[in-house]
């Protein structure tokens, strides 16, 4: 295997959205996505038009340079 045979896969937005609605659910009002999961910018984009704050920081202080979604 060669890394140029792998393809980097994102998230779908459907499945963000349901993290989101779980979280909210739960009283929350933001969730974080690790540096290591790829997200492509046209959902961070969609995000954005959809009112999300979008922006990287570290969450805990162990969880650091993630994606951060908040509402």
């Amino acid at each position: 295997m060669k890394a140029s045979d792998l393809k980097k896969t994102s998230q779908t937005i459907e499945s963000i959205y349901k993290r989101i609605s779980e979280a909210n659910s739960l009283g929350d009002f933001k969730i974080f996505i690790p540096h290591f999961i790829f997200i492509e910018e046209n959902l961070k984009i969609k995000l954005i038009e959809d009112g999300f704050k979008i922006y990287k920081d570290d969450w805990d202080g162990i969880i650091t340079n993630c994606l951060i979604i908040e509402w």
